[in-house]
């Protein structure tokens, strides 16, 4: 009985002096045990049901703000596309303004938006796409407006 105890004990100090020495490899084995089983099991086959993302590109936004900010995200590389730097600037520095000041970056929207209207661009193709845009912005803007009440849009 005593020789199987002391079998034991100088098992498990072997184990333990193993262990000691391989400890500063066992992560990387582990990660590369992970890959190799990853690699051998078959790919998870997509499911024909598109999710919604589980949080918005910016969490602590209104989502009438989000479509805002979208819309003048577009229209800004259009603008930068066809050559109006100055006009894509100022809706840029509006829209930066919004994620700090959501009022005062609306107001700075609204403002940039009447400038937007005298704007053409060269292009027939690009100059629809940039009305449909600029449209799609302007009643964006307008709504988050009318929910905060800062515009009242006849």
């Amino acid at each position: 009985m005593l020789e199987l105890v002391v079998g034991a004990v100088a098992v498990l100090l072997a184990l333990t002096g193993a262990a000691i020495i391989a400890w500063p490899a066992l992560p990387r084995a582990w990660r590369a045990l992970r890959v190799l089983t990853r690699r051998r099991r078959p790919p998870a086959r997509p499911s024909t049901q598109v999710s919604a993302p589980s949080q918005p590109a910016h969490p602590d936004l209104h989502p009438t703000t989000v479509k805002a900010l979208t819309a003048a995200a577009r229209t800004y590389s259009l603008l930068r596309a066809n050559g109006e730097d100055r006009v894509a600037g100022e809706l840029r520095m509006a829209a930066r303004r919004v994620r700090t000041d959501e009022a005062q970056g609306l107001l700075a929207l609204a403002g940039v938006l009447r400038g937007l209207r005298e704007i053409s661009l060269g292009d027939g193709e690009a100059e629809g796409r940039y009305r449909r845009l600029v449209e799609e912005l302007k009643q964006a803007v307008k709504d988050r407006s009318e929910q905060l009440e800062l515009l009242h849009f006849g």
